[in-house]
């Protein structure tokens, strides 16, 4: 099984959830659209009813040290 995982900085304020949920969405978007080609991003595309998620508050420090 293939996991998507979403990290969201926690060390930069945002306004609003709306705001957050915009970001998060388009950064995943973006990143499966970039990434369309490669083998991971297909096999995990297959299995739309099985897809998982995952979403991480961590940050810039973590990011880093990790």
């Amino acid at each position: 099984m293939i996991i998507h995982y979403i990290f969201v900085r926690s060390d930069i304020p945002i306004q609003s959830t709306g705001i957050l949920l915009a970001q998060c969405s388009h950064a995943s978007i973006s990143s499966i659209y970039k990434f369309l080609n490669i083998e991971e991003t297909i096999n995990y595309l297959k299995d739309i009813e099985n897809m998982r998620t995952i979403v991480k508050n961590v940050s810039i420090v973590q990011l880093i040290l990790d």
